[in-house]
């Protein structure tokens, strides 16, 4: 197999754990909001193997670009593609773009669960500071640049 159809290969194998981990996200986003820890938790820890495999094949494409010449890996992937001959070209540029769209509805996936457990954990620290009678106040930064907040809080026997 020469360094084009490895290339090609790894990208189809790479769209099809992405559109996985897409699959992944979406339930993620449902267990999130029905607060299901135990479903959270197993779905980590079904995920993982996906984002390993992700990681792997990422340094298996990196190690085909620099075998074929390519001393910087994936940041050449492009200069890669546009040396590979006319009908390859198309196809690895189309597969290229696919997997980046791919990658990006990823990340904004991330980002957005990411958002919801950071909004559920604000959540979860303000019915605490209820329950133990804090006196919230907005954080402020002390003179040593870190984040403070100016909540007093007492034992939940206490409140």
């Amino acid at each position: 197999m020469n360094a084009c159809q490895q290339i090609q290969a790894l990208f189809e194998r790479e769209m099809l754990l992405f559109s996985q981990l897409l699959e992944f996200f979406k339930t993620e986003k449902d267990v999130l909001k029905k607060r299901d820890t135990d479903a959270l938790q197993t779905l980590q820890l079904e995920k993982q193997p996906i984002v390993a495999e992700l990681e792997q094949l990422q340094k298996e494409t990196d190690s085909v670009l620099k075998n074929a010449g390519f001393k910087n890996g994936l940041a050449d992937i492009n200069a890669f593609i546009s040396q590979q001959e006319t009908h390859e070209q198309g196809k690895l540029q189309k597969l290229w773009q696919e997997l980046a769209a791919l990658g990006e509805k990823c990340h904004m996936e991330n980002l957005t669960i990411g958002g919801i457990v950071e909004l559920n954990r604000l959540q979860v620290e303000a019915a605490l500071g209820i329950l133990r009678g804090s006196k919230m106040g907005p954080a402020e930064y002390n003179t040593e640049g870190r984040l403070e907040n100016n909540a007093v809080s007492q034992s939940l026997a206490k409140a």
